[in-house]
């Protein structure tokens, strides 16, 4: 006898306001709709005050007998009722009038209904986030036996004491540093040092083709264009209430730089052919290898995009600036890939120690972590005594160092001081004593020379 035209659910909120919560959609608003607007700007004000004023003798109101129009209250916990709205589309002549008891036990239906649903939801949140923490506990236990000595070294210990300040923050990072330095690891570890619950979502620019750069970022509807057959969730939406981590940020085109601009700005978005307004809370972090402020000039990167996630810059210098870290990490990844791979454990000795100290290691952390693995699994260290020996000539010797792009990145003191005692070694060919050598010309104590020498692990004759 009352076949349902519209159902709305009304929830009260604590400062005795109430809040559409069914549907999310508001419908097409007319004259007797219950619109989240007409909540907000006081039009429904005669209805609203009989739930507000309810006081459990009657659980339903007639509004209008000639429509018939209900609203029903719900008890569905020990504060004010809930209302459901119920509206009709059948004749009112043919409408045959409930007793107050069928009244009474719909409205208790009803209420228990809602409030079953409310335990689930509230025990499946809870269990998910039960199964966050303990899936970033194994991760983090498994980060830690292999990364932990890459990002406890020596050289980075000013850093990692800015990381540590930055992390529980949700500022934008921007990792700064050469091919290999171990970006997306210390990216990994402000992840796992914050309080983001969600994932820790990775994108590569540089591997993503142009034209599906909106897609991947985004998403899409399905029939957004061809090849859409089904919908796509973008990672944009995957890191939601976690970090998205862009390595080389730089090679973002600009139509995306763009659309980033304002995803960063509003954190919503919508899907590429879709209407509906998505939003995703994240913590964003970036990395590139580039001097971007060269990119912003040659028109190949956006100066506001810059700001808004370099809020704070971290540079990681490479392995050629903090000699003292390579035999320590070494030693660590030797330790991880025995035990990975069940293998008893390789011993360094002086002379191997010493040779792999003066090595370049162009490609920084990424290259010593490949050449162990291949030592350990091959279990033969005269591996390591050939390294450098597949190097082209341009590699052996340190390149020069490029000022401008170096000073952008606004190296420390240590490193500055590191670069220059570098510098005035190469003049004196390694010469540390006589009136040719890094004592002389820097007018300095030859013990303080030594003991800075020492410091940043470089050589001398």
């Amino acid at each position: 006898s009352f076949e349902i035209e519209r159902i709305i659910l009304l929830r009260p909120m604590k400062n005795g306001d109430l809040q559409k919560i069914f549907p999310k959609v508001p419908a097409k608003t007319s004259q007797d709709d219950i619109s989240q607007s007409g909540l907000q700007s006081g039009k429904s004000e005669a209805l609203l005050n009989w739930l507000k004023q309810w006081n459990g003798d009657a659980p339903t109101h007639i509004r209008d007998e000639n429509k018939i129009e209900f609203l029903l209250a719900l008890q569905v916990d020990d504060g004010p009722p809930w209302g459901l709205y119920l509206k009709s589309k059948n004749d009112p002549k043919n409408y045959i009038q409930l007793e107050d008891n069928e009244w009474q036990t719909l409205s208790l239906l009803f209420s228990t209904e809602i409030h079953s649903i409310l335990r689930m939801s509230t025990f499946r949140d809870a269990s998910l986030q039960n199964q966050q923490v303990r899936l970033r506990a194994v991760a983090t236990a498994q980060q830690d036996q292999e990364v932990a000595p890459l990002i406890n070294s020596a050289g980075l210990t000013e850093i990692m004491q800015q990381v540590q300040r930055v992390a529980p923050t949700l500022a934008p990072i921007l990792l700064l540093g050469e091919t290999g330095v171990g970006k997306e690891v210390m990216a990994q570890h402000i992840h796992q040092s914050s309080a983001c619950l969600g994932p820790f979502v990775t994108v590569h620019p540089a591997s993503t083709p142009e034209n599906l750069f909106e897609s991947e970022f985004f998403g899409h509807e399905k029939g957004a264009f061809t090849g859409a057959i089904s919908q796509k969730i973008g990672l944009l939406e995957l890191a939601d209430t976690g970090t998205l981590f862009i390595d080389e940020v730089g090679d973002i085109p600009l139509s995306i730089q763009t659309r980033l601009i304002r995803v960063l700005q509003e954190k919503s978005f919508r899907r590429v052919g879709g209407t509906r307004l998505i939003h995703s809370h994240f913590r964003l972090i970036t990395a590139t290898n580039k001097n971007l402020w060269h990119e912003i000039q040659k028109e190949k990167f956006r100066e506001d995009l810059l700001y808004r996630i370099s809020v704070v810059p971290i540079t990681i210098p490479p392995l050629c600036q903090r000699k003292n870290d390579i035999i320590p990490i070494v030693q660590a990844f030797i330790k991880y890939f025995c035990r990975r791979y069940n293998y008893p454990l390789m011993v360094l000795d002086d002379t191997l120690k010493s040779k792999l100290s003066r090595y370049a290691w162009p490609g920084n952390v990424r290259e010593i972590k490949n050449i162990i693995e291949r030592t350990v699994i091959l279990n033969d260290l005269s591996i390591l005594d050939t390294v450098g020996a597949h190097q082209s000539p341009a590699f052996k010797e340190q390149a020069p160092l490029d000022l401008e792009t170096y000073f952008a990145q606004t190296p420390t003191l240590s490193q500055l001081e590191e670069q220059y005692l570098r510098y005035i070694l190469e003049q004196t060919k390694g010469r540390v004593r006589g009136p040719d050598g890094a004592e002389n010309l820097l007018k300095i104590k030859r013990s303080t020379l030594y003991a800075k020498l020492k410091k940043y692990g470089i050589l001398t004759k």
